[in-house]
Order: structure tokens, then C-alpha cells, then sequence
């Protein structure tokens, strides 16, 4: 009898507290759903809430845009999210889908979308699949992404690269810009670079992108790798830089096959600056060229490490011997020329002490050759976050795209020694932007130390220069 009681008593408890959370409501249900500080639990019965009272209404709409966009929500929430904006209209939610696909991160939300759209066989889902493999994926071979198998399962009869072609190459011209330059930066990542020219030579000439990249792989044998190398391919074709062309183009044909290996837009400020002498030497001498500047001087091997950096990585010039090619050899013997160059050193020192007094941002700028002049040319940042940190100006970027490098100061304290190099944030903005790029260290008030580094992760410390 007793035992029954227990069991009842237990059954009525359990059925007051359902009744309790059936009936519990919130005040503002949307600001609940999308409280990233409230439980899972809450924000799915806010959720609930949401749709029972208001429907499909344009703000109960725009609350589930944010879940599947915005940072900091968890993948059952996107996709209850992801179902509601499906149900509510299927064609306006695949639309939004292929402008702001690169927004998700999370693989298991990529995988339901693309689940979503190979079943329902939304028109040309494709696009919107090969813009999210586009992006890099750290730790992840590209045959072994989901967007791979997503193509495959679009296009069986095909093979990925075929697929992408079709996009990049926009037959009908009805694919986006974003898409197409998309598809031309993951086929510059999966095709090798005697395809990639089959491939521009097969693609019609209806696009501004196809017409450029046309005259980049016939007169340049030059192509760029991904958006930010587009952007800067297309600033070269501008009508203001037809001189800029015309002479890199005149100097590249000087130069033998073996120089012109690995040749990218980074290199071609340089040949223009380049004399007779310097321009007929093989790799092997141009490499024993920078070798004679470098080695003499005083080095500082330590690496930044304030950004999550490794503490040590390879900053010497012989590390690099057999990856580094002649064109980069090249950028390096520039470099070391101008910074024997006392009015240049002179303004980097100055530009450095300005560096040290503002802890708003870090200082940097442009080395360039005007009138055979060396200079150095400090831009403003585009915005001010952190004394560890400098942020590109488009207009300093615009200049980059004819200048001989890019530099920042490391200048925090004028004892410095131990971030004497690139950080992490350093060389990924050389990876994004592709420039020559330079870093110069305070090792006391007297000395800045020089480290050369590129896209792709070379880093080669040039010696340092003297007050």
C-alpha cells in the first residue's frame, strides 16, 4: 500500500513539474531563443514560444537568420532554425544561403545544409557548395571535405575539377563574381599549374575575371591564387597602370624559364627596379648575391611569439635554399639594397620611434623606388586595435600592388629582441594579401633587426640595420 502511494505521489510530481514547463512562458520569447548566455533548454522552449505566437513574422523571421549566422550558437539550434526558415520559404532561404554560405563554420551545419540541398536539388546549388570550399580548412585534405563529396553526389558523371570549371568558366554569364572568382581560387588550389592554363584558354572571354586572367596566363605567364590576387590583377589591367603592364611584361621576357619559375604579382615591382647585371644572374648566383649581404651581418633568431606564434621557426636563408625561387631571391636582394640606403634607414628609425610612443597601433608602410630613389613610406593604419597590430589602408594596399614591399614595426619597447620576426597574425595576412612583406624589430635604441617573409611561410631574417 505504501509502495503504491510512493508511486502515485512520484507520477502527480512528475506531471505538475511537465505542467509547470508546458506552461511556462517568456515575455520576450525572441530575445530569449537568441540569448547565447540561456540554457539550450530555455532557448528551445523560447523558440517554441516564438512560433506558436508569432508565426512566420518578420521579426520571428529575422531571430532565426540570426541563429544560423551569427557566431556562438550550437548546431541543434541552427538546424531547428535551419528547418523553420525551409518551411517558411524554401527558395528565399537557398538565395540567402549562396551569398552568406562562407558565414558557417561548423561542419555538421555545412553538412545538413548541403544534405538540404543535393535532396531537394536546389538550382544551381553548386555555386553556393563550391564557395565554402573555396576557403582553407586547416588539417583537412581537399579530397576529404564534405563540399567534395557534395559535387560528386551534384555532378556523378564529373569529376570535381570539371565542376568547378563549369562555374568558374560561367558559359551562360548568370554566375555571380564572388562565385566565379570562388571557383578560380579552388581550382588555383586542387589543379596544377600547366591546367590551370588549359583551363583559362578553354574558358570564354565573357567575364571581366576570364578576359584578365587571359591576359595574366598570355602576356605575363603570371596568375593569381586567390580573391585579394584578382583584385590585384585587376587593379594592374586598370588603364593607369597600362605603363606599369606594358614594363613588366617588356622585363619579363628577359628573363629564361628557370627565372621565371614561381613568378607571381609580388615579383614584378621588383624586375622594374632590377638592373642588367642583376636580371641575367641564374638562381644559383642570385642566391649566393643575397647570401654575400646577409651572412655578415647580426641576426636575431627568435620568434614572435606574443600571438601564439612558435617561440623558434627557420629565419635562415640557408633553411629556405630549395624553396625559395629566383623571383624571391630577387625580392631579398632588392631589399638588402635598399637598406643600405642611409636616408631610408634614417626614416625607419624615425618611423620606429613614433611606433614606440603610440600604443594605439603598430606603425607601417611601403618601400618602393621612385627615380631610382629608395623610400619608405609610412601609411596610417585603416583602424586602430591594438599595439600589436597593424591594419592595412586600401589606399596603402593599392600602392602595395606596384611597390617593391610591405613593412610593420615590431617596436613595442626598444628591447625587443625576443619578437624579432613575423607572428601568427603577421603571416596570415601575408597569405591573404600576398605581398613582399618585412618586419623590423627594436633590439635597443640603436637597432632594428630585418625579417624578410612571404606567402606560403618562408621567413628569412636579413641582417640589421644601424641608427
Amino acid at each position: 500500500m505504501n509502495s503504491t502511494l510512493t508511486i502515485t505521489g512520484l507520477l502527480l510530481m512528475m506531471m505538475f513539474t511537465s505542467a509547470c514547463v508546458t506552461q511556462e512562458r517568456y515575455a520576450d520569447p525572441l530575445a530569449t531563443m537568441t540569448d547565447r548566455m540561456a540554457s539550450h533548454g530555455v532557448r528551445r522552449v523560447a523558440a517554441q514560444q516564438a512560433y506558436d505566437e508569432l508565426g512566420f513574422s518578420p521579426a520571428h523571421v529575422k531571430a532565426l537568420h540570426r541563429l544560423v549566422w551569427d557566431r556562438g550558437y550550437p548546431h541543434a539550434q541552427r538546424k531547428y532554425a535551419i528547418d523553420r526558415l525551409i518551411e517558411h520559404d524554401e527558395a528565399a532561404f537557398h538565395e540567402i544561403l549562396q551569398r552568406r554560405i562562407v558565414l558557417l563554420h561548423n561542419w555538421d551545419t555545412l553538412n545538413y545544409v548541403f544534405d538540404w540541398g543535393v535532396k531537394r536539388q536546389w538550382p544551381n546549388f553548386i555555386r553556393t557548395v563550391v564557395r565554402s570550399y573555396a576557403r582553407p580548412a586547416h588539417g583537412m585534405r581537399d579530397d576529404e571535405r564534405s563540399e567534395h563529396t557534395t559535387i560528386e553526389r551534384i555532378n556523378p558523371d564529373k569529376t570535381v575539377q570539371q565542376s568547378v570549371f563549369e562555374v568558374f568558366a560561367d558559359s551562360d554569364d548568370s554566375v555571380s563574381h564572388k562565385q566565379q572568382v570562388a571557383a578560380w581560387t579552388l581550382l588555383s588550389r586542387i589543379s596544377t599549374q600547366d591546367e590551370l592554363l588549359r583551363m583559362i584558354s578553354a574558358a570564354p572571354a565573357i567575364t571581366p575575371l576570364a578576359v584578365d586572367l587571359k591576359a595574366a596566363a598570355s602576356e605575363l605567364s603570371v596568375l593569381p591564387r586567390n580573391s585579394e590576387g584578382v583584385l590585384w590583377l585587376a587593379y594592374l589591367r586598370g588603364a593607369e597602370q597600362a605603363g606599369f603592364w606594358q614594363s613588366a611584361a617588356a622585363q619579363l621576357l628577359r628573363l629564361s624559364p628557370a627565372q621565371q619559375r614561381g613568378m607571381q604579382l609580388r615579383h614584378l615591382p621588383v624586375l622594374l627596379a632590377m638592373g642588367d647585371d642583376a636580371m641575367s644572374r641564374t638562381r644559383a648566383a642570385m642566391f649566393a648575391s643575397v647570401d654575400t649581404m646577409v651572412s655578415p651581418s647580426e641576426h636575431h633568431y627568435k620568434g614572435a611569439a606574443y600571438d601564439g606564434a612558435p617561440a623558434d621557426y627557420p629565419q635562415r636563408l640557408a633553411h629556405w635554399r630549395d624553396e625559395l625561387t629566383w623571383p624571391d631571391l630577387a625580392v631579398m636582394w632588392i631589399l638588402c639594397k635598399a637598406l643600405r640606403d642611409r636616408d631610408v634607414v634614417a626614416s625607419l628609425f624615425a618611423q620606429a620611434g613614433r611606433d614606440l610612443t603610440d600604443t594605439s597601433t603598430e606603425h607601417g608602410g611601403i618601400i618602393d623606388v621612385h627615380n631610382g630613389r629608395f623610400l619608405a613610406i609610412a601609411y596610417p593604419p585603416f583602424m586602430r586595435t591594438s599595439d600589436r597590430k597593424f591594419i592595412p589602408s586600401d589606399k596603402m594596399v593599392r600602392h602595395m600592388y606596384t611597390a617593391l614591399a610591405h613593412y610593420h614595426f615590431h617596436a613595442q619597447e626598444q628591447r625587443n629582441s625576443d619578437y624579432a620576426g613575423p607572428g601568427r597574425g603577421d603571416r596570415e595576412l601575408a597569405n591573404r594579401l600576398n605581398p613582399n612583406c618585412v618586419v623590423f624589430t627594436f633590439i635597443d635604441a640603436n637597432r632594428l633587426n630585418v625579417d624578410y617573409y612571404q606567402p606560403g611561410g618562408a621567413v628569412v631574417d636579413l641582417g640589421t640595420v644601424y641608427r
